[in-house]
This record gives C-alpha cells, structure tokens and sequence, in this order.
C-alpha cells in the first residue's frame, strides 16, 4: 500500500480508466540483501506481485516495465538476484555504453527456472534530471527501465497510427521488443541479457506485417500458422507469447507459476524445429533446442 492508501495496481487501473495510459514504467522492489536468509520466500506467492499479472491479463491494453533489480552478487551468488517474480511483464536489465552487462544489474534464473530479465537496455551513466530543474549522471535499472518504456510510448504510437488508434496488447509489445533484440552475452536467449539488447528501430519494421495475433480457446490443443518466407532471408525468429493468468494457490520455492504451458515448434519441410530452452541448474550455458520448451 502507498501513501495514498491505495494499491499500486489499484492506482494504475484507476489511470488507465480515466487517463487512458497505455503504459507504466516501475523502478522499485525488494532488495535481495534483506532475503538471503529467507530463500523459502523467493517464490511466486511472496514476490509474484499477482495484482499485476490479473492486470496485464483483464487489461491487455496496459504494458508493465519493470526494473530488474540492482542486487547483483549479493547473498554471494553468481546468479539468482531477482526478487521480482510477476509473470506478465517487462523486466529490464542495466547495461554499459557498449552493451555489456553492468556489474550491479540484476538477472536470472529465478528459482522456478524462468528466465530474467526480459531485455536489456542502458543503465551506466545516463544523462538524467535530477532535483532542481537539473541534469545529471546517473546508473542504475532505474534508468533502463524509462529507456525502454520510452521506446514502447514510441512503438505504440507508430501501432496506433496503424491501427486506428487502437493500443497494442502487452503481449505483442513485450513479444515484438524481445524476438528484435540484438543478441548479446551467450549465443541466444540467457539468464544475463533475456533476448538481447532493445533494438527499436527493428522493432517498428517487424510491426509492418511480420506478427500473427490469435487466441486459443478452452479445451483447444493446437493451432497452427503459415508464413511464406521471402528469399534471400538468412534468419527467421519465431516467438509464442501470451498473458498467463493467476492462479489460486500458494507456490513453493521451485515451484513454477505458469497455468497454460504452451509449447512451440517450427516446420520447414520434413524438417522440425524446437525453441531455445535454458538449464536453470547450469545458468551459464549456452541455449538449446533439443527439446519441447
């Protein structure tokens, strides 16, 4: 609860309503210092902030970016420093000037092996304001978060342009930004950069065709979509992404969160292909795509 007495997600739905944002922008959160010795608590349940992920879900017009986190190598771990767990957002990691990871960011796996964050963008001295109408330098996930969502503000205006001033669901947006990144860090997908580093310029081309929007119906188990591939293409990225509801129950620590566990495969042919998938008990090695997702 804030200072007003009001809920976070409450106050967002509130300007939603009368406002009509279509996008909020988070830069606060748990510490991980303050849990090393709590680690049955690093679960959905506890960190999960569920009014967010019913929000993003009952009102997919609303985009959520959160901040990563600044908590690297506490609890002297290597990896595991997130303390946000929510589902159905954009969580951003702090990067250098020449898109390297920074040494106080916050990543992945979170303990359920979900990979985090989502998609990394500079946060090493950036020029921001600062009290008294100044500017200043500045470093932190606090200042990659902005980056991105300001990014998003840009993309939704060019989707609403298009689409009669229609919003673009989160879904779409957080699944646009992470299948244009640039790759960084390991080849693929990783615990360290999520998808890559926000590329927006590839992001607003992607928007001029290349994206399929559905959805899948109770008791429905496959679906299938055809896309014919221009030649000369030297790479083609396939991304599945969707708002996963909340469900009501208590998560143990491990225990993963997600309630439709959709599965992704690419047919070329008699050729079969599986998504990238992480180990999270080998958090530094390289993606592969040997089984389902």
């Amino acid at each position: 609860t804030q200072s007003n007495k009001k809920k976070v997600a409450q106050e967002m739905l509130e300007t939603y309503q009368k406002e009509h944002i279509t996008l909020t922008s988070n830069s606060y959160g748990y510490r991980l210092i303050g849990l090393c010795n709590f680690d049955a608590y690093q679960n959905y349940t506890f960190l999960g902030n569920t009014d967010i992920d019913k929000l993003a879900s009952l009102y997919p017009e609303l985009t959520h970016v959160y901040s990563a986190g600044n908590s690297q190598g506490e609890c002297g771990r290597s990896f595991s420093h997130a303390t946000n767990y929510a589902k159905n957002i954009i969580s951003v990691a702090a990067l250098n000037a020449l898109g390297g990871m920074t040494e106080f960011s916050s990543f992945g796996p979170l303990f359920d092996g979900r990979m985090f964050p989502i998609i990394g963008a500079r946060g090493e001295k950036v020029f921001s304001t600062v009290a008294g109408q100044g500017y200043a330098l500045n470093s932190g996930t606090s200042m990659s978060c902005p980056t991105v969502t300001g990014h998003l503000a840009l993309l939704t205006q060019r989707w609403m342009q298009l689409h009669g001033g229609a919003a673009p669901y989160n879904y779409f947006l957080k699944a646009l930004i992470a299948n244009t990144a640039r790759d960084a860090g390991n080849p693929g997908p990783d615990y360290k950069f999520g998808f890559g580093i926000l590329d927006a310029e590839a992001a607003v081309t992607t928007m001029d065709g290349w994206y399929k929007l559905s959805e899948m119906k109770i008791g429905e188990t496959e679906q299938v979509a055809t896309f014919k591939i221009p030649a000369g293409v030297k790479e083609l990225r396939v991304m599945l992404c969707w708002n996963d509801p909340v469900a009501d129950k208590d998560y143990a620590k491990g225990e993963c969160p997600l309630v439709n566990d959709l599965d992704l495969s690419v047919s070329f042919g008699a050729q079969a292909y599986l998504p990238f998938t992480l180990d999270p008990s080998n958090p530094d090695a390289d993606a592969v795509n040997t089984k389902p997702n």
